[in-house]
């Protein structure tokens, strides 16, 4: 009886100290979060409630490990933003971290509530450190969302959004994750969405990642840069969709340049690290250019300084080796997408980079979304949204099964594929043949289809034809032999693909 009795109250006693690291902290007025963190250094988990706004007195200190997240359940992740005093400055990030940091289900965004903006979402400021971040809403940020003032820091982002990285006034500043020339141990990045970033998603400041994995996630609108990884020991990037990562045509928007005299110019720009040995792999992604921006740019395109704006390589030299090395082109895939509700073309912001205006440039567009009522009113009449955009898309696109072992390409947060009604080639009987083909293809059906297009499987634009009739011919003559993709675009800009195969 009595060891029963001793083995009950040591169950006890860790529940009750179980317990005791875990804190639920209600929402109350600005610093209520700051306090708490502060005030409770024995705490681990700090729990926040689902549709409540967390107002920050300042930036958020942490010095211990510690996981911040929303309470179970459905609901509005809870949001965090700074709530300075009337005539307060700015503050650099919204938390300031010197020790691991989990974050689970939150919402950040660098917009305060008197419609200012800081710069960081979270800021590592000690080596060696671990940040998680899992089905989190990172929106509306000065200048990043993680930026690594340490060295050998460690950052997972999971199932999360990120939208409006950086200021389109001032394009040069805007990225997803900077290293600021600190070496990485480690970057991974799965089943997340990242788009509308002004300058470039990942910023290598001359800095050696040690292993960055990208898998699973789905990319847009990055305007200067994509993936700027260069030293790099392993680099795994599969399974992903990426649309326009250099919508800009140019590395910087301060000093005009020509596109076609830097062959370095790349969505994904990797290098050497000096030491040999590397380990890189990319494959079975999806890399295209939208119509939109095709049509937009008629490319090339010379804006008023003379600057020539062409197509960008989805590849640097580096990569393409890899690639080639490693035997994967055939499962890399250039398929315009029909997201279901995709970000809105930023032509606007392009006019501003291309004819010298940066100061004038006109905010992200988000006229595609709701704005929440609730968190929308912290001031009144500033728009943010507990729901971003959706690049699901339809279960008859080839990215549907183009993935490692058949899988999916892209992130998944929005559910299953869509079942399409509006395939072009089924919608308006258009045929393509002969396929496979040897020196010509005869496409038939086009009275509906305002622009025909060739890629290669590169991605490179091979043909783009605006149909005069109902029928086309596009010889093949001096092309390799290999899988090209024919892809139809109607007059409501919807898009539909087929592999053609040349022999």
């Amino acid at each position: 009886m009595k060891k029963t009795l001793l083995i009950t109250s040591l169950w006890g006693l860790i529940a009750q100290l179980g317990l005791a690291q875990t804190l639920v902290v209600n929402p109350g007025p600005a610093g209520t979060l700051n306090q708490a963190i502060a005030n409770n250094p024995n705490i681990t988990t700090f729990i926040l409630k689902r549709d409540f706004p967390y107002l920050l007195s300042g930036e958020l200190i942490v010095s211990s490990p510690i996981t911040i997240k929303a309470e179970p359940g459905s609901g509005k992740r809870p949001i965090l933003l700074y709530a300075p005093p009337s005539g307060a400055p700015n503050i650099d990030q919204i938390i300031r971290t010197s020790a691991n940091l989990r974050l689970e289900g939150l919402h950040l965004t660098n917009r305060d509530n008197l419609a200012g903006i800081s710069q960081r979402m979270i800021r590592t400021t000690a080596d060696n450190l671990r940040i998680e971040t899992h089905d989190c809403i990172f929106d509306d940020s000065g200048q990043t969302a993680f930026r690594l003032d340490g060295k050998n820091n460690k950052i997972y982002v999971t199932n999360c959004y990120a939208s409006r990285m950086g200021q389109p006034n001032n394009p040069d500043n805007g990225r997803f994750i900077d290293d600021r020339g600190n070496d990485v141990d480690s970057v991974v990045i799965e089943n997340s969405a990242v788009y509308n970033v002004t300058s470039r998603i990942y910023r290598n400041g001359g800095s050696l990642v040690n292993y960055m994995r990208i898998e699973g996630s789905t990319f847009m609108n990055s305007m200067q840069r994509g993936f700027e990884v260069l030293k790099v020991r392993e680099f795994v990037f599969l399974n992903n969709i990426c649309a326009d990562l250099h919508i800009n045509g140019r590395d910087s928007s301060l000093v005009p340049d020509n596109n076609e005299t830097n062959i370095n110019k790349a969505w994904i720009r990797i290098d050497s690290t000096g030491s040999g040995g590397e380990k890189w792999t990319i494959g079975y992604s999806n890399f295209f250019y939208t119509p939109t921006q095709i049509d937009y740019y008629k490319f090339p395109f010379v804006n008023d300084n003379d600057d020539t704006v062409t197509v960008v390589s989805f590849f640097n030299p580096n990569a393409l080796k890899a690639i080639e090395t490693g035997g994967w082109g055939n499962t890399i895939i250039s398929e315009p997408l029909s997201f279901i509700n995709p970000p809105v073309f930023p032509r606007s912001i392009i006019d501003t980079f291309n004819f010298g205006a940066n100061a004038n440039a006109m905010p992200w567009d988000m006229s595609g979304l709701t704005p929440d009522p609730i968190y929308s009113q912290l001031p009144v009449g500033t728009s943010r949204y507990s729901t971003l955009h959706n690049f699901n898309y339809t279960c008859d696109a080839q990215s549907n099964t183009a993935g490692v072992n058949g899988t999916r390409l892209g992130a998944t947060l929005w559910g299953d594929c869509l079942v399409s009604i509006n395939d072009l080639f089924d919608q308006h009987n258009v045929l393509f043949y002969p396929n496979p083909a040897n020196d010509m293809v005869y496409i038939t059906g086009l009275a509906k289809i305002t622009r025909v297009q060739m890629f290669d499987v590169r991605g490179k634009i091979l043909r783009s034809l605006s149909p005069a009739s109902d029928w086309l011919e596009i010889p093949l003559q001096g092309l390799a032999n290999g899988i090209y993709f024919i892809n139809l675009v109607d007059e409501k800009g919807q898009v539909s693909t087929r592999q053609l195969v040349k022999q």
